[in-house]
């Protein structure tokens, strides 16, 4: 036994310098494989599912001993100093230099730990003589030592704060599972790597080493397996990073979009203020009810108003409150200043809130102050609502309502022109729930008042959305997200924070174990792969004995023997320690040197006729030394020239001694030439039906109908889902075909060997090993094949191939059909199938309804058919627009015809169906009845010109008769008076506008306006409407500045037409620039054909979303710096039909706070 451990010592240092070498040399590769196993680290959490150094450092302390261990504590300390950043521009971070040394420490003792163990359980030498004692061995050195690294390391971490309680579990479970990975990964490779001595020896044989291309054919698959295992771990992260982001975006957006329309509903309760000199409680509630506050805003509490009160004016504005409907207002806190909610709706859940001074906490206070000085709406902090029983968390929003009048270029302008706020009470649980429906669903939402998550700023969880309080945590649930986003938003002048987590649903919908799988298939892979090369090591080691043994026996019987060699068809040669060849066989003789029969080979040296067999080859053979039997082209297989051309031989060398002790070799070869090409092409031919038959999905089969065993390809094994193995292919198909489908089965087959049918061809359906049932086209037939005994062997030989995804495509295909007809047939609205000619081939009922046709009569006709004569071109049209792809002109309203002389009108749209290769197909055309609409709209016109006539004769009245008093007392009013009767002048004069507008509007609609048109000059045209308008301008102090370039230029136009659409753009223009600016008029030629007038402003510009919307009815720019610019909306749609009945067109271009350009373009007349 002591022999034996001395003979394995001889790779343990020997010297202090050796060692020291050692010690190094150990440092650098456990801190190489220390940063090699952090590669593979993997999101979330980036944890590292096998540590190298853990099997190395076990390996190196076998096989150099246990004073090497500084080696394994240097790797480690190297490691852990560099992953917890010990060293930083700041200097040394010695907290981290403690915890990576405590680390190393258990690194280090778990490595001695694991050797001590494995020695007191089998010995210096480990002596493994069961596949039970190799696994015992293993599970001591991996999961039982692993735990003294795990635990060690997450105690410091814990100790240190660096990994919280509720997460030290998972902590130690990934580092104890990667410490063992690691260990039954790793020490195996670090013991059998070449030039390793390993002290093992497994059934009574000493375990030599792999070669290099050994290890590489281990390491190989095993690094490509880690490598595919992290590769796809991330791109896997990052695809569910990106969803949730998405699904953070969305979230933001709509509260966002909440907040905008809560500040809309501000700004149009501002508005009704500002046109009014008072509102009362009444025309308040009027205009609650009106817009519908609490269903168009999601969480509202209420809205009102809250009042400005100077100081010394508490009792005016008691009484005024009392007037306005407010009833008996008792003024409630104290404050800076007084602030006073004189108003807010619903009455009953907020009368508590009536008569508070908000100025009598600093968050409301401040909130109003700064919405006074911006101009802007403003958001308190979080407050409790003293109206809210819960006391939950709340705000405030409010926007400034000014004086009529008062300037507003400054912070202390407006802060002095200030009346109050419209403002709005929300408490955040109902105002922040159900922003988008994934809330609550996919992730956790918490909302903090401040620019940092604190628990004291917590306003709202989808953990918790109906929470009264402060919630005592930040976060609600004690689970650790896989998904976390913070971000930080400016919310109407305060910060908010708002924090995102995952839940479990999104978690478990974005969890993939395919880089698990593939890690597992390459690990599989790797221990085949290594187990092969050691099968082999030891196999080679056996040939090996067995060779050396037979030697002796041929030496003996070499005299006996050599009759037989002479006669032998194979080298035989006899050679001596120089490499000179003593004997050789007849053969031999014959084919390196035919002409020399009487000499033969003798004397020759044998690397002569054999390259390389020289006489130091042959004593490295003869001496035992591995490098010399381990080249396969000098010991194995070698190409040899000869008489008889080239020549591939195995060749054998046997070492011995005669009876004087000199040293001989025998040299065997056989010729192998016939069957190395045999067998080469045997194996291309082998290699490209495996390829052909496994790349397209066919599993083939050989049953032999003797002793019904058969035999498969591993594609056939693949489509089962099952892993090749050594059980019976046939009983293992038969357990997994579908009952109802064996019989089925069998019977096929058994004609199929009977000879009643030449195939046997059955759809079948089988379990495959994940439990699913999928569908196999099974092809067999019978072969009959000799024997060696001459009895014939029948076999069914066939192919199996997986049709699953076919029959769900056949059943799919089957399934939308059906809905299709379903569809077609039970559809509201009229459907038709028409062929390229436009003949109906399919129609719905509810087309034969509309038409009042039945089916039969609709197939006989043409779509055209069913249109009044009149209308019959609309119908060609809208065929010609769906060739073209044009959605909008394919869909026209036009009158159908109907059997008994009446017509319907009826909307419809037809879309050309094309095949994959671009082909057309037919046509689909869906007819909706809008005659009922129609009507309506016909009804809504005429009621519309009826009332704007009927206004239009009273408001002119009314207009003289306030022109006529301000003309006889304009000198004997008092101011307020007089500014009433301006006031009532320009209403009137608005709604004159207002009535002009809706006639005009209305005559363009039904065609009724005439146009004279005439042939008039273009910038005399121009020079007029500034002229008119020049009035306007100077009120405004615009100077209007003239830049006409068309001289002399003639244009076809109705006159008083198109002054009034100058008069819009240029009063627009004025309207819309800042005081004591200029606008430009200019006109220039646009080709040979067209002149363009720009009218140009330095307003605020429009948005480009909203460019084109302008030119619609009613339609206005809803922004804060042009609600105090009143219109009606109708101006540039008036001008746009106007300019489109003279055959001009209209356009804008601009760009926001740098102005817009309007333009017209008309032919040249």
């Amino acid at each position: 036994m002591h022999a034996t451990d001395d003979s394995r010592s001889a790779g343990k240092p020997r010297s202090w310098l050796a060692r020291g070498a050692v010690i190094l040399t150990l440092a650098l590769v456990n801190a190489a494989a220390g940063l090699l196993g952090l590669q593979l680290a993997v999101p979330p959490g980036f944890a590292t599912i096998i540590w190298p150094p853990s099997g190395i450092a076990i390996a190196a302390l076998l096989v150099f001993g246990a004073p090497v261990w500084p080696g394994v504590f240097l790797g480690s300390l190297a490691v852990n100093l560099y992953i917890g950043g010990a060293v930083s521009s700041d200097g040394i971070v010695w907290p981290a230099v403690w915890v990576a040394g405590a680390i190393a420490s258990g690194s280090t003792l778990q490595a001695v730990l694991a050797r001590a163990l494995l020695i007191m359980r089998f010995g210096r030498l480990l002596e493994l003589r069961t596949w039970i004692e190799l696994v015992v061995a293993m599970i001591i050195a991996g999961p039982l030592c692993s735990l003294v690294a795990a635990s060690i390391g997450t105690g410091t971490l814990m100790l240190t704060g660096v990994v919280a309680l509720p997460d030290a579990a998972h902590n130690w479970l990934v580092w104890w599972f990667g410490d063992t990975f690691g260990v039954i990964v790793f020490l195996p490779l670090a013991l059998l790597a070449p030039g390793i001595a390993a002290p093992i020896r497994f059934r009574d044989a000493t375990v030599r080493g792999f070669n290099a291309l050994s290890v590489l054919s281990v390491v190989l698959p095993l690094g490509i397996s880690f490598y595919s295992y992290v590769l796809l771990s991330n791109v896997h992260h990052d695809r569910a990073v990106s969803d949730f982001n998405k699904l953070t975006d969305d979230n933001l957006f709509a509260l966002q979009f909440r907040f905008a329309k809560y500040e809309q509903a501000l700004d149009a309760g501002v508005a009704l203020f500002r046109g009014s000199d008072r509102v009362t409680l009444e025309e308040w509630e009027d205009y609650f009810d009106t817009a519908r506050l609490t269903e168009n805003l999601p969480g509202i509490n209420g809205m009102g108003l809250i009042e400005y009160v100077p100081p010394g004016e508490e009792d005016a504005f008691l009484e005024r409150a009392r007037q306005d409907g407010a009833g008996a207002i008792e003024i409630k806190g104290e404050g800076p200043e007084t602030f006073v909610i004189k108003y807010i709706l619903p009455v009953e859940p907020n009368r508590e809130a009536v008569g508070l001074n908000i100025a009598f906490e600093d968050s409301r206070y401040q909130a109003a102050t700064r919405s006074a000085e911006t101009g802007q709406a403003a958001i308190t902090n979080r407050i409790a609502l003293v109206q809210d029983k819960t006391q939950s968390a709340g705000f405030l929003i409010m926007k400034p309502i000014y004086a009529e009048g008062a300037p507003l270029a400054t912070a202390e302008d407006r802060r002095a022109a200030i009346e109050g706020w419209v403002y709005a009470p929300l408490v955040s649980h109902r105002f922040l729930s159900d922003l988008t429906q994934r809330q609550g669903v996919d992730f956790e939402l918490y909302v903090h008042d401040g620019s940092e998550p604190a628990r004291e700023t917590l306003i709202f969880s989808t953990a918790d959305p109906d929470d009264t309080g402060a919630p005592e945590e930040t976060r609600v649930s004690d689970r650790d997200p896989r998904f976390r986003t913070v971000q930080t938003i400016e919310t109407l002048g305060v910060p908010w924070t708002l924090v995102w987590e995952s839940l479990p649903d999104f978690e478990r919908r974005h969890r993939t174990e395919l880089p698990f799988l593939l890690l597992g298939i390459g690990l599989v892979v790797s221990g085949l792969s290594g187990s092969l090369i050691m099968s082999y090591v030891r196999r080679e080691d056996a040939v090996t004995r067995q060779v050396q043994a037979q030697t002796l026996v041929i030496a003996a019987r070499e005299r006996l023997s050599q009759s037989l060699l002479d006669t032998s068809e194979g080298i035989i040669l006899l050679v001596d320690g120089d490499g000179v060849i003593r004997r050789a066989n007849t053969y031999a003789t014959n084919l390196f040197s035919p002409e020399e029969t009487s000499t033969g080979l003798s004397g020759r040296r044998l690397d002569d006729i054999m390259p390389g067999f020289d006489a130091d080859r042959l004593a490295a053979f003869a001496s035992g030394e591995p490098s010399a039997k381990d080249s396969p082209d000098t010991f194995s297989t070698l190409r040899i020239d000869s008489a008889r051309g080239s020549r591939l031989f195995n060749v054998r060398v046997t070492a011995w001694t005669d009876q004087d002790n000199a040293q001989r070799f025998s040299v065997l070869g056989d010729d192998v030439t016939l069957q190395h090409e045999q067998a080469r092409a045997l194996e291309v031919i082998n290699r490209r039906w495996t390829t052909a038959l496994a790349g397209s999905g066919i599993g083939v089969f050989d049953v032999d109908l003797e002793t019904n065993t058969s035999i498969v390809n591993d594609t056939w094994w693949h489509i089962l889902g099952l892993d090749p193995s050594d059980r019976d292919p046939q009983s293992i198909f038969m357990s997994h075909v579908h009952p109802d489908d064996l019989g089925r089965m069998l019977q096929n087959d058994r004609d199929c060997i009977e000879g009643r049918t030449s195939l046997s061809n059955t759809e079948i359906r089988v379990r495959h090993s994940d439990g699913q049932w999928r569908w196999l086209h099974s092809n067999a037939t019978v072969f009959t094949n000799g024997t060696d005994s001459g009895r014939p062997s029948r076999h069914l030989i066939g192919t199996q191939q997986d049709i699953t995804a076919l029959k769900t495509a056949e059943a799919e295909l089957q399934e939308s059909l059906e809905t299709f007809r379903i569809a077609h047939a039970g559809a509201p609205v009229g459907i038709a199938l028409l062929d390229e000619t436009g003949r109906f081939s399919r129609v719905n009922e509810a087309l034969c309804r509309l038409a009042r046709r039945d089916e039969a009569q609709l197939l006989s006709n043409f779509r055209e058919e069913l249109a009044i004569p009149e209308d019959r071109g609309i119908i060609d049209e809208t065929m010609a627009a769906g060739l073209a792809g044009d959605s909008e002109g394919a869909t026209r309203e036009w009158r159908m015809a109907r059997p008994n002389g009446d017509h319907v009108w009826v909307r419809s749209s037809i879309a050309l169906v094309r095949s994959s290769d671009g082909e057309r197909r037919l046509w689909v055309e869906c007819f909706e009845d809008i005659d009922a609409a129609r009507q309506i709209d016909q009804m809504k016109t005429e009621f519309i010109s009826t009332v704007s006539h009927e206004l239009r004769t009273p408001l002119t009245a009314i207009r003289g008769a306030l022109g006529l008093i301000t003309a006889l007392a304009k000198h004997q009013l008092d101011t307020k008076p007089a500014h009433l009767l301006d006031i009532a002048s320009r209403n009137c004069e608005q709604l004159i506008h207002l009535v002009n507008d809706i006639l005009d509007m209305e005559k363009l609609a039904s065609g009724k306006m005439d146009m004279a048109l005439e042939r008039r000059e273009l910038d005399a045209l121009i020079g007029e409407s500034i002229e008119a308008n020049a009035t306007y301008a100077t009120e405004r102090e615009i100077t209007t500045v003239a830049d006409l370039g068309c001289d002399g230029a003639m244009v076809e136009v109705d006159a008083v037409r198109f002054q009034q659409v100058m008069s819009n753009l240029l009063s627009n223009a004025v309207k819309f620039s800042e005081r004591s600016s200029a606008i430009t008029v200019r006109s220039r030629p646009v080709g040979a054909d067209m002149i363009r007038i720009e009218v140009i402003d330095t307003g605020p510009g429009i948005p480009a979303d909203m460019q084109e919307a302008i030119f619609d009815r009613f339609k206005q720019i809803r922004r804060a710096e042009m609600e105090k610019q009143k219109g009606t909306g109708l101006g540039l749609y008036i001008s746009r039909m106007m300019t489109g009945a003279m055959k001009g067109t209209i356009g804008v271009d601009s760009t926001p706070g740098e102005g817009s350009t309007f333009w017209l373009e008309f032919p040249r007349a």
